[in-house]
């Protein structure tokens, strides 16, 4: 997957379900103090899988954009789960959310331990903040012209006033070494017409430096794309795939369980045969 896909843009006439005819069902409820929401398939798959969405800054968040992904996460029996954190670009506030979704998801909800992403413009930030923190809990991150860099956008000054000084250790772009090693995947979906959050800037070193770190990153440019609700961005047949090829973690085989079971029990016997 190392490698840059290019695509051009072209108008699409797929009709889109409504969010609230679709197979599925979303759920509205709190996270100690912060509105969050868990759209749920109408069978999970094995294992629990799911995927954490940002930004979610309101209840049209995800909305009937996102239908298209939806649907076949829905399909495919995997759970979207996001947290409102506000205008928090990713700075210690944003990932305490993040970390109080998840044990949510996980403790109390019984959802897998491990989730991809997918992150939509300053959701990069949200998403890329929380997962370096937290980057054996993740298996893949999917962006849609995603901000990875904390300077490189539009609104540069209002997060650095977000942070203060020091802004190299909550940079993304600057903390991508744990996540390669851990072997987070990433797929990146950007317009090299974005003067909002800029290709360059953003999606271009993050995957050239993922790279050159040993990470699995790919890169899809959309021709003349820029930062806008185009259903190009939606219907990406690619990025969807990705997050459901990330998110469906395989169950242990019997096979597997046994050839534990049976090393579990040669390793006391030699420990007692020993003593």
């Amino acid at each position: 997957m190392n490698y840059t896909i290019t695509s051009t843009l072209i108008p699409l006439s797929l009709a889109l379900s409504s969010l609230c005819d679709a197979a599925f069902t979303r759920v509205n409820f709190t996270v100690g103090s912060e509105a969050a929401f868990i759209i749920e398939p109408a069978t999970r798959a094995a294992n629990n899988p799911w995927i954490m969405y940002a930004p979610t800054l309101g209840s049209d968040l995800p909305g009937s954009s996102e239908a298209f992904m939806i649907q076949q996460f829905a399909d495919n029996g995997i759970t979207v789960a996001g947290v409102n954190v506000g205008e928090s670009y990713g700075t210690p506030r944003n990932i305490a959310g993040y970390d109080s979704l998840y044990n949510d998801m996980v403790n109390t909800r019984g959802f897998s331990d491990q989730l991809s992403m997918l992150t939509r413009s300053r959701g990069g930030l949200m998403g890329f903040s929380w997962a370096m923190n937290n980057p054996e809990k993740v298996t893949g991150i999917a962006g849609i012209y995603p901000i990875t860099s904390l300077l490189g956008w539009s609104g540069a000054t209002a997060t650095a006033n977000s942070y203060g000084s020091n802004l190299s250790d909550f940079n993304p772009i600057d903390n991508l070494t744990d996540m390669a090693n851990e072997g987070v995947k990433l797929f990146l979906l950007h317009g090299d017409n974005d003067s909002v959050v800029p290709l360059t800037d953003n999606s271009q070193i993050t995957h050239d430096r993922y790279l050159a770190l040993g990470g699995d990153s790919t890169l899809s440019i959309i021709q003349g794309g820029g930062h806008d609700l185009s259903n190009h961005w939606f219907t990406d047949q690619p990025l969807t795939d990705f997050l459901i090829q990330t998110s469906l973690i395989p169950e242990p085989s019997s096979t597997l369980l046994i050839s534990f079971a049976v090393l579990a029990f040669s390793t006391i016997r030699r420990r007692d045969q020993n003593q």
